[in-house]
């Protein structure tokens, strides 16, 4: 029986290391996630030749969109600093979601971190919204 929710604690961001094959570091400390906000190009392609009042569309191209998430900021976690490090020196970065479902289902996608915006709210902990703008086709049948 399908169950008819699952809960999302323990969901993972991980990003690849350059080896082969590679490995994934998980970035800790990970809050709510948001994405991928997928969307796909919608062109009107209603002509004259229509024969019927309605618009007609096409979809063009597909986007993976952006995924972010709230970070409880470490300064000198090396995973966070890695995170930074990612987004100074603009480097796009293969990515993966593990899901916490019973086949600890992966997304794998590549981005670059296109924002890291920190915060330190006087009667709070140190935060950090991160957001990845994607790149490419991602895959829905990573291992």
């Amino acid at each position: 029986m399908t169950p008819i929710a699952q809960p999302a604690i323990n969901t993972l961001i991980q990003w690849a290391d350059n080896n082969s094959p590679p490995n994934y570091n998980t970035v800790a400390n990970v809050g709510d996630i948001t994405g991928l906000g997928m969307s796909a190009a919608v062109v009107d392609v209603t002509s004259h030749s229509t024969s019927i009042p309605w618009r007609e569309k096409i979809t063009t191209l597909l986007d993976a969109g952006q995924l972010s998430f709230k970070l409880y900021f470490i300064p000198m976690d090396s995973g966070h600093k890695q995170l930074l490090s990612f987004f100074t020196t603009r480097t796009l970065v293969n990515w993966r979601i593990t899901f916490p479902d019973q086949d600890a289902t992966k997304y794998s996608f590549s981005a670059y971190v296109s924002k890291f915006t920190m915060s330190e709210p006087v009667a709070g902990v140190m935060e950090a919204a991160v957001t990845f703008d994607t790149v490419g086709q991602p895959n829905f049948a990573a291992s």
